[in-house]
């Protein structure tokens, strides 16, 4: 599944992409929100492919390797989403850094003076919050020395707590419209709202800098209905023809449905671990032969090249 994430999704997705986030204002805010949106599965593509082939390879040798993403796109919230996504650097991050900061005596006595100051409630979330916007800061200057990835990791930690200081607003208005958080639909609402805000942080951490991702947002609430980049008869073709754009849709499905399964709990490779000698043989046989007729590889593409290897 890794080398078909890479080869058929992450390195095709990334033609649209690059092309643009290479000019965005050549292009009207349907494109750029869509560049946003694959930015962000093309990173999950290439990276969590690129561990599932680690972790394969480490496998036949007797090593299990830490399970890095845990269906990070069905997140709830964006602090859900930080713990299914990178686990492993999030937990380092929490254990090293958030923990040792907010039970230091030196926060403790913030949290203390905090609380005198402004009350027990908003008071006492003070020293953890600013041990958390570090912890961001930190994360985003991990994926590189740039204004660009402090804004994106500092984008990522107002949300996580502005969703802690109006936690109890938010359950005001879900009993007033009677929300019931257990139905499909809110938590398909809560997945889609959680996807776009990683989506639009995406655009900060991909653009050329922080002014051109605050550009592309606002092209994206401005310029929406700017379709000047369509083809004459009409479609959207942004450096992939009808056949590669239906390849791209149909790998992605099959990553949905895999992801769906392992969120109902069911493990996929331990469902076809079950099934007889021929089955195993002829799926893997169509595998290869798909990644070897779809895959996107050749002069201009860098199989072997992932994303993180610049972080």
């Amino acid at each position: 599944m890794g080398v078909h994430q890479k080869l058929i999704i992450a390195d095709r997705i990334a033609i649209p992409v690059t092309m643009i986030f290479g000019d965005p204002s050549q292009y009207g805010g349907t494109a750029v929100l869509l560049a946003g949106i694959g930015y962000g599965i093309q990173v999950y593509a290439d990276f969590s492919g690129g561990m599932d082939i680690a972790r394969g390879f480490s496998q036949i040798i007797g090593i299990d390797l830490e399970l890095n993403f845990t269906q990070p796109y069905f997140s709830v919230s964006v602090e859900n989403f930080w713990r299914r996504w990178h686990i492993t650097l999030g937990a380092f991050m929490r254990d090293y850094v958030f923990y040792p900061l907010s039970l230091s005596k030196f926060f403790n006595a913030i949290g203390k003076k905090s609380r005198k100051l402004i009350g027990d409630f908003a008071g006492k979330k003070v020293a953890p919050f600013i041990a958390m916007f570090l912890v961001y800061f930190l994360v985003g200057f991990w994926h590189g020395a740039e204004w660009k990835y402090i804004v994106y990791g500092i984008w990522n930690g107002v949300f996580i707590a502005g969703s802690i200081l109006l936690v109890d607003v938010y359950a005001k208005i879900k009993r007033f419209l009677h929300i019931h958080e257990d139905r499909f639909l809110w938590r398909l609402f809560q997945i889609i709202r959680t996807f776009l805000i990683i989506s639009f942080g995406r655009l900060f951490s991909r653009a050329l800098n922080v002014s051109t991702a605050f550009s592309m947002i606002r092209s994206i609430f401005t310029r929406f209905t700017d379709f000047a980049y369509l083809e004459g008869n009409g479609t959207m073709t942004l450096g992939l023809d009808k056949w590669n754009w239906i390849v791209l849709l149909l790998g992605i499905l099959l990553i949905l449905i895999v992801d769906i399964q392992h969120e109902k709990g069911f493990s996929m490779r331990d469902r076809i671990a079950k099934q007889n000698v021929v089955f195993r043989v002829l799926l893997v046989s169509l595998a290869i032969t798909a990644i070897a007729v779809i895959g996107v590889y050749g002069p201009g593409f860098d199989s072997a090249g992932f994303i993180y290897q610049q972080f």
